[in-house]
């Protein structure tokens, strides 16, 4: 009689392959993240970084890649993928954060600048002053001034009987000054008095034929008569003197000439 092999004999312990039995190698599986990442940190380094969208594409596939490539027990793989493009992106993240800043400074240093466009289209006030015709007295500064009147001359003689000529021709202009300030002075006529012509063209005075005007000091409450020369082109049509104070220059005064 065969004798039955006792319970279990020859049996593997459940949970264990046969005896002879090998489980198949699953390769690894390259994570999807990882290859987003990577190509997004490559975008992030040509123009297309500037638009800021591809390197964060890359920093957060990238994390999120070595998360789950660590956690899968080497089933995904693509690690170095992952590295390379979450740092190609921080890297262009930096560049264009850097970039914005200087772009921002320099845009604040030329608004800082630039000249105000009210201030320049501002219309520049015109002096005050004011407006007397021949003979009748006028005030600029510290001065009262009446310019008697003016006239043509083909020469004239100086303070020293030395007679002049002109390189045109001259207009004397004969004036009465009298000093309203506090203390003495004289009245330079070649910084005080400026003639125009009828095309707006400036005349100032000749120094070396004012005489008196340089020359003599007036006391406050005294009054000097004298006469100021200009040499100007013949035919020069003579339409007004503007007269100020020679030491403030303030308060123009506008003498017209008919």
């Amino acid at each position: 009689m065969k004798q039955q092999p006792p319970y279990g004999a020859g049996t593997p312990p459940t949970g264990f392959p046969p005896q002879g039995y090998y489980q198949p190698v699953v390769p690894a599986e390259t994570s999807g993240l990882a290859t987003v990442s990577l190509v997004a940190g490559i975008a992030s380094v040509t123009p297309l970084g500037f638009l800021v969208f591809p390197p964060i594409v890359g920093v957060v596939t990238g994390i999120l890649a070595l998360v789950r490539i660590r956690g899968s027990a080497g089933h995904l793989k693509g690690t170095t993928m992952a590295l390379w493009g979450t740092i190609l992106s921080v890297f262009s993240l930096l560049v264009v954060v850097v970039a914005g800043v200087v772009m921002l400074s320099a845009a604040g240093d030329q608004d800082a600048g630039a000249p105000d466009p009210a201030a320049e289209q501002a219309p520049e006030e015109a002096p005050a002053g004011e407006t007397v015709a021949l003979g009748e007295p006028g005030t600029t500064g510290d001065w009262e001034v009446t310019v008697v009147g003016i006239e043509t001359q083909a020469s004239y003689v100086d303070e020293f009987d030395v007679t002049q000529y002109p390189q045109g021709e001259f207009q004397v202009v004969a004036m009465e000054v009298s000093n309203q300030g506090n203390e003495a002075t004289t009245f330079d006529a070649s910084e005080a008095v400026t003639l125009y012509d009828a095309d707006g063209n400036a005349h100032s005075v000749d120094f070396d034929l004012l005489g008196d005007f340089v020359y003599t000091d007036i006391n406050p409450g005294n009054s000097l008569s004298g006469e100021a020369v200009v040499d100007v082109p013949e035919g020069t049509e003579v339409v007004e003197l503007e007269i100020v104070d020679p030491l403030t220059f303030d308060d123009p005064l506008t003498v017209t000439v008919n």
